[in-house]
């Protein structure tokens, strides 16, 4: 997914378009990987506005992905929705220079991403976006009772028939003492 320059009207340009992950090897590498099985295509929605020389970029995506829950460890289907903003440019504001500092600030820092040529491909920040909508520790339900930490039972499908005063062989000494009042 990409645009040229020189076809972009001044009041601006929407695009919309739905990617196969097959396009995005960052996505590819994360369904190899077993991070995230994707299984619709990737919905996506641009709305690119021309800003003194730069480019400002908000974008909407949509997809379907299989994880897998960090608690009970089942499989279970995950609605993908993200709202973003970035802007894109040739260069620095104001050629870069910032006069005085020993720093000098980058275009990451700023916020901005940079594009050389007539085009802008946008497939690596989409790659981006996605992965950063994916959440870092995925639950099937909100409610998730996750494994029996003794039997492995899933809790979700009912109680175990475990000892709750199971302690860990290590500390049973400590269940010995007794303090003075």
């Amino acid at each position: 997914m990409q645009i040229r320059i020189s076809d972009m009207p001044a009041a601006g340009l929407t695009l919309a378009d739905s990617l196969a992950v097959a396009q995005l090897p960052e996505l590819m590498a994360l369904t190899q990987e077993g991070q995230g099985r994707f299984r619709a295509p990737i919905d996506v929605t641009l709305f690119i506005t021309p800003l003194a020389g730069m480019y400002r970029v908000e974008g909407k995506l949509r997809t379907s992905v299989g994880l897998t829950c960090s608690l009970c460890l089942e499989d279970f289907n995950h609605n993908l929705a993200s709202h973003f903003h970035v802007t894109f440019t040739r260069g620095l504001p104001g050629g870069g220079d910032v006069a005085g500092e020993d720093h000098e600030l980058k275009s990451e820092e700023m916020g901005l991403v940079p594009f050389d040529g007539e085009e802008i491909d946008f497939r690596d920040t989409l790659q981006e976006q996605v992965i950063l909508a994916l959440p870092m520790q995925p639950r099937c339900r909100r409610d998730c009772r996750g494994l029996c930490a003794q039997c492995g039972a899933n809790l979700n499908q009912g109680t175990c028939n475990c000892s709750a005063e199971a302690v860990d062989p290590r500390l049973a000494v400590l269940k010995q003492l007794k303090l003075k009042e």
